[in-house]
């Protein structure tokens, strides 16, 4: 077998083609410039063909960069079947290698982008996040978030009139003392796990739970000014860019969170969410300096938590808002320290109101 005929060498040190003629035998392939000078002399057991489209045939040789192209098509057929009979020659595989391994570089830039860079952004990014892009992120994962405390359905909003008018008495003053950076909503729901938390974008939800459980509406208020830190810290915001990363990033960038796998993400990510010892303690410390400055007792939080934790592992479980609101003896030694100064006169709410909140889901 010996085949001739003529091409283009590149050397693999620079990008200059050189118009050559070769000729390939059964034990090597040479290769010689037009003036007859010999550039390379490959042995055919380490010849390999690379990618080079179609009507041309690219022949390389293991341990070199440099290559031959060949684009005569007499010459790329015959070249063709006397390679393909070759064992020794397969793919180019050190340029798969080399994709490979670009490949494997940008996975792990963008995983660490994720893991330690969007993280420790987190703090810096939330405060320049739109409060209109968080309000679409928090209404894409509210159904979400309560079908899954509701065990699937869709739960019920209580919205018994006198009920709704107690609620605002309870919660007005606190929202308006809080000084939130974005609108405050407030829901009840028909579920009875004991629950409120505080979704991106201001809407906080209180559970026919939680309301049945406390004794008294100032534990109430206790716990809905916790999650009112939640709100003007944007606690929520700033725990999806470092659960999620990028693809909040992504979804913030394209303005798209409903009907995508973005707003399912933002969902599960909430619900899995569990805030750290140190942003509970400043909700705890933001609900203690607004009940102080309502002139309520600060305390009541304590006792509220005292009050859903009491019947054991039963309420502290999937989320119930003891597993999403890690409890520490710290904590509460706290909040009970927290009590005795100066409170208003009388209840927060009168016996009536207090009475229509609790039959809010009737």
């Amino acid at each position: 077998m010996r085949i001739e005929g003529h091409g283009t060498f590149y050397d693999g040190r620079s990008s200059r083609p050189v118009p050559v003629a070769f000729a390939l035998d059964l034990a090597r392939l040479g290769i010689a410039d037009m003036a007859g000078a010999e550039l390379a002399a490959w042995p055919v057991a380490s010849l390999r063909r690379a990618d080079a489209g179609a009507g041309r045939i690219r022949i390389a040789c293991d341990g070199e960069d440099a290559r031959l192209d060949v684009t005569d098509p007499g010459t790329v057929q015959a070249l063709t079947a006397a390679l393909r009979a070759t064992p020794a020659v397969g793919s180019d595989w050190r340029g798969i290698v080399r994709v490979g391994g670009w490949m494997l570089a940008a996975v792990a830039s963008i995983a660490a982008l994720v893991v330690f860079g969007i993280p420790l952004l987190a703090d810096r990014l939330t405060p320049l996040i739109p409060v209109s892009a968080e309000l679409k992120l928090g209404e894409a994962a509210k159904p979400q978030i309560l079908g899954t405390l509701s065990g699937g359905k869709t739960p019920k909003l209580c919205r018994a009139q006198d009920g709704v008018v107690a609620l605002a008495r309870l919660t007005d003053p606190l929202v308006a003392a809080a000084g939130a950076p974005l609108p405050v909503t407030i829901e009840v729901v028909d579920i009875r796990m004991p629950n409120a938390f505080a979704l991106p974008g201001g809407s906080v939800i209180l559970t026919r739970g939680l309301i049945e459980k406390v004794a008294r509406p100032e534990e109430l208020a206790g716990v809905f000014a916790h999650e009112l830190g939640h709100v003007v810290h944007r606690d929520g915001m700033r725990g999806l860019l470092k659960s999620a990363g990028l693809s909040i990033v992504f979804g913030l960038v394209i303005g798209d969170f409903t009907g995508s796998s973005v707003a399912v993400l933002v969902g599960r990510t909430l619900i899995d969410a569990s805030y750290s010892r140190e942003t509970e303690s400043m909700a705890d410390a933001f609900a203690i300096e607004l009940m102080t400055r309502i002139g309520r007792d600060p305390a009541a939080l304590g006792s509220a938590l005292d009050a859903i934790g009491k019947d054991g592992p039963e309420l502290d479980g999937f989320l119930s808002w003891l597993s999403t609101h890690p409890v520490t003896a710290e904590r509460t030694n706290r909040l009970r320290a927290a009590g005795g100064g100066t409170a208003a006169a009388g209840p927060i709410l009168a016996a009536a109101d207090w009475a229509a909140l609790k039959a809010i889901c009737r």
